[in-house]
């Protein structure tokens, strides 16, 4: 199974394996955390990983965009890993980028990392600390206050699980839906994960919720 569908508020969701979520009826596409450029910041600082993050985010995002053809994508956030990212980035990147963009309406959500993103004219689309559509709300890092008739997307917190297999653990990222809010999974390479038991994600998650898990080939649903 690579997609399980919901119905939030009368809406119709497609949760994918890629950490994506489709809205149908509103052909809206989104995703958090995408975190472009990270390598970049850490080359600037002596950790030399390998470069390909960029290669292969962008690749997965034009794959899912292919999957559904969404008119509107809504990013939820630390889409650039600082600042200073666009700057850092080749131009090729940034072409592939507006490319991928050209006729699709996309709004980045400002996240901790890129809250005062430099260069924001060479990418398409406009930039928010929030957006709203219908009874949905689309954030970054989830507010503390839920409010009235309005169901929230957010990330900020790279949600995973550890499940045991033959006394062995192994982390995968997760969605995490509860009856007010949904916390995404991060969608960039090299963005690691909180443990959905850590002390930060336990002391705003209510005790019923549901845990999408996203394992290597299929998705599955933990209540």
């Amino acid at each position: 199974m690579e997609s399980i569908k919901k119905n939030i508020k009368g809406e119709k969701f497609v949760f994918d394996k890629s950490g994506s979520i489709f809205l149908e009826k509103l052909n809206t596409l989104i995703f958090s955390d995408l975190h472009l450029g990270k390598s970049l910041s850490f080359a600037d600082h002596g950790n030399f990983i390998p470069p390909y993050d960029l290669d292969e985010t962008i690749l997965n995002l034009i794959n899912i965009i292919e999957k559904y053809k969404p008119k509107r994508l809504i990013s939820l956030g630390d889409s650039f890993h600082e600042n200073r990212s666009i700057q850092k980035m080749k131009r090729k990147y940034i072409n592939t980028i507006n490319s991928l963009l050209d006729k699709i309406d996309i709004t980045w959500i400002e996240g901790n990392h890129d809250s005062n993103l430099l260069f924001k004219d060479k990418i398409q689309g406009n930039f928010k600390n929030f957006y709203k559509l219908k009874n949905f709300k689309f954030v970054h890092s989830k507010s503390k206050i839920n409010e009235v008739n309005i169901f929230e997307f957010s990330g900020h917190y790279h949600p995973k699980i550890t499940l045991k297999f033959n006394g062995l653990n192994y982390s995968y990222k997760c969605f995490i839906l509860t009856d007010s809010f949904c916390i995404l999974p991060s969608f960039g390479t090299y963005t690691g994960g909180l443990d959905i038991k850590s002390n930060a994600l336990q002391k705003i998650l209510p005790i019923n919720k549901q845990i999408i898990v996203l394992g290597n080939n299929k998705i599955k649903e933990i209540k």
